[in-house]
């Protein structure tokens, strides 16, 4: 099940050598499961990307699960290209248009929390 949208994603310094960035993720995914490591594929909002159809298309090079993503998209009114259909989370540099200009992740990062539910002012007006 090859991608019909082919992407390369820079390699990145990592277990003592240099690999590939997809490679990477697949390493964390695996670790998650396993409970080898607590879950650090949590959003700042908690959505959990372990379990987002477009992180699991990204990092499994599946075309099958971006078509059911591009029509998830569509019921809501949002035209997207297959070749669009990649996320490696919020805290990467590589995520889905729609989450880049997340007021959760700025917010969060300019605090220096993991998640939003950290904040001192948890739920925010925003959350509600």
């Amino acid at each position: 099940m090859g991608c019909r949208y082919p992407y390369t994603l820079p390699r990145i310094n990592a277990f003592g050598g240099t690999v590939d960035k997809i490679e990477f993720y697949k390493t964390v995914f695996s670790l998650i499961e396993t409970r080898a490591i607590p879950n650090i594929m949590v959003c700042f909002c908690g959505i959990d990307c372990t379990h987002c159809r477009t992180f699991l298309s990204t990092i499994n090079n599946d075309d099958e699960m971006r078509e059911i993503v591009k029509k998830y998209y569509e019921e809501m009114g949002i035209d997207i290209e297959i070749k669009d259909i990649r996320c490696l989370g919020c805290r990467s540099d590589e995520m889905m248009s729609g989450c880049a200009g997340c007021p959760y992740m700025k917010c969060g990062k300019e605090k220096g929390l993991n998640r939003c539910d950290e904040c001192g002012e948890y739920p925010c007006e925003s959350m509600q």
